[in-house]
């Protein structure tokens, strides 16, 4: 049953390496009708194992995009920078919610090297993901995003506006402090506001 698979899921990622394989295809063997989808990405993650990698990267094509969302943060949840290419191209999917995760999901994976698509995705045109994206950047915390971030501070939109400050904020760089000053004279108060913030945390 579902308690017995859930079990079986957090001892996964905890046995020798050559056993995980075996261990999480009980996981990949159930069928739909037994386990859904979300279900077993949640079970997958809960594995911590880098033996279902293949098996969730694979779940990030399917046509439901609540399995794809599921499937990215699974990935997050994991870590592993395995993932990267297939969540680089899960920041260009069609379904927002699916985008968001895989904002968040590189955000928890912390590798420089997505930092370029994360700039990209801070103009992207939903704002729960422009908001991901920023968090991704602050949760990296690299000082290589801050001379985009303060490009993006200029942003016509005041959301990308926004989430910029809260990045250069996360980060905590006084390299920072030059552009977040200037942002204090923003005609937008919430930007204003959030800018005010990331200085605080500088």
């Amino acid at each position: 049953d579902e308690v017995d698979l859930g079990l079986g899921a957090r001892l996964a990622g905890e046995v020798r390496p050559e056993f995980q394989a075996s261990t999480v295809g009980l996981i990949l063997q159930q069928p739909r009708d037994k386990l859904p989808p979300w279900l077993r990405m949640q079970l997958l993650a809960d594995s911590n194992s880098e033996a279902v990698i293949p098996a969730i990267i694979k779940a990030l094509a399917d046509s439901d995009a609540s399995v794809r969302r599921n499937a990215a943060a699974a990935l997050g949840n994991i870590g592993s920078e395995q993932a990267i290419p297939a969540l680089l191209k899960a920041l260009a999917d069609s379904d927002a919610s699916v985008r968001r995760s895989a904002a968040d999901a590189l955000g928890n994976i912390g590798s420089e090297e997505v930092i370029p698509a994360l700039l990209k995705a801070l103009a992207d045109s939903d704002e729960s993901v422009r908001g991901s994206a920023a968090d991704a950047l602050g949760n990296i915390g690299s000082e290589q995003a801050i001379p985009a971030l303060l490009k993006a501070l200029e942003h016509s939109d005041r959301t990308v506006r926004w989430n910029a400050a809260a990045a250069l904020g996360q980060i905590g760089s006084e390299q920072a402090i030059p552009g977040l000053l200037k942002v204090m004279e923003d005609s937008d108060c919430f930007v204003r506001w959030r800018a005010a913030e990331a200085l605080g945390q500088i």
